[in-house]
Parts: C-alpha cells; structure tokens; sequence
C-alpha cells in the first residue's frame, strides 16, 4: 500500500525518508535483506527509478550495503569499509589508536540543552552519561589523549551501570559491539562536529594540560 507523503521535496528524497524511518524503526532491522526494487516500489506507490534514486542516496550515506549479486542489506558497523566511520583516530595504515580503554563512571545526569536537542527529546530529561579514557603510546610511554563522554537514552539502556559494564564488556569489544549484544541496538549510522574549543577544566585535569589551551572536540550523534 503506498504511504501518503506530504512534503514538497523531491519525490526520491521523500521516498528516502521514509525508508530510513521504517529503518531506524526496525522495520528493517541491521545486517537485514531489503525487498527488490520492484516490491519497493509497489509498497510506496512510485516507480521503480524513483526507488533506485533512494536507495542511491541512503547508500551514499552509508546507510545501506549494495552486494553485487545478493541484494541491498542494511548496514551495520560489522560492513567491511563501514567500520573506520567509528573510530575517530587512526594511524597512517587507516587503523584505530589507542591501546587501552578505561571506564570512568557510568551515572545518570540531566544533560545540556545541545544533547537533548539532540536526542530529540526534552531538556531536563535525564539521561546516562558513560565517560572513559583512551590512552595510547607516545615515544613510548602511555598517555592519555582522550576523554569520551557518552549520552545515552534511559529507557533505551536500562540497567547500564559500571558494574554490568566491567562484567560484560569484553577486550576486543568497541561500545558498538557491547550495544547490539547487550541491548540489541545496532549502530547504522552517525553524524559528526569537529572543532577546537578551550579546554574544560575537569577535562584539563584528566589530561593533564594548561587549562588556556584549546583542544580538538567531536560531538557524534
């Protein structure tokens, strides 16, 4: 049955939406089998050009896999070439620094005004917060060079703590990972900021530097 639309974009890009909306949704679900061209189209009421057009810019954005000879699946961060996109540092050979993880506190925070725009949901809403630290070898002594903070729905993570946390997250894990098993979210897909800012004190001391300097932020959603 084909799915009124109501915006004035073009009609490739109202298709797009709507399919990443019955994907974020579960209607198909990571690692999944999308239907052919043709039964697409028929669900939406458009032409099968129309579908190919959409399909090429939910592509584009990483957000599902076109295998030649098997059909288009949606991607997950398991899809070879989809998994750098999750890890901010790497070397020159295009593999990711830092050589340990360590938790700093899992705790539940109302979180500022930006992360719960957003989150999309409303401001004073309370929210998990994990931050950990990366270390990595520089000239051969390990360093801290990184400070990450995640905010995390509540009722998305529910019974996340520190305890369940060292328990189950495993060395070869990435929080990627440790999300789809332990909770069954799937990672499709992100958006990125980066830019310098001053330094927060909090975060100067746990880095261990003058607390006028600026340093490299990157906020992903």
């Amino acid at each position: 049955m084909a799915t009124a639309i109501l915006c004035r974009n073009p009609l490739y890009l109202q298709i797009k939406q709507l399919m990443f909306e019955d994907i974020r949704r579960g209607v198909w679900k990571a690692g999944e089998k999308l239907p052919t061209e043709p039964v697409l189209a028929e669900r939406f009421g458009v032409s099968v050009g129309t579908i190919r057009r959409a399909m090429g810019s939910l592509e584009d954005e990483g957000i599902i896999n076109r295998r030649v000879g098997a059909g288009t699946y949606v991607r997950t961060y398991k899809d070879t070439g989809n998994w750098n996109q999750f890890h901010i540092f790497t070397d020159i050979n295009g593999k990711p620094r830092g050589t340990r993880k360590e938790l700093v506190s899992i705790s539940t925070v109302v979180p500022p005004d930006f992360v719960a725009e957003g989150l999309n949901i409303p401001l004073k809403t309370p929210v998990i917060l994990m931050v950990r630290q990366l270390f990595d070898a520089v000239n051969g002594v390990e360093q801290l060079i990184t400070v990450d903070e995640s905010y995390l729905l509540a009722d998305r993570f529910e019974g996340l703590t520190e305890a369940r946390f060292k328990a189950n997250f495993r060395p070869d894990d990435t929080l990627y990972k440790f999300y789809d098993r332990e909770f069954g979210h799937v990672i499709i897909r992100q958006k990125c900021k980066v830019w310098f800012e001053r330094v927060r004190p909090d975060t100067a001391r746990r880095l261990r530097m003058p607390a006028h300097l600026e340093v490299l932020r990157t906020d992903r959603l």
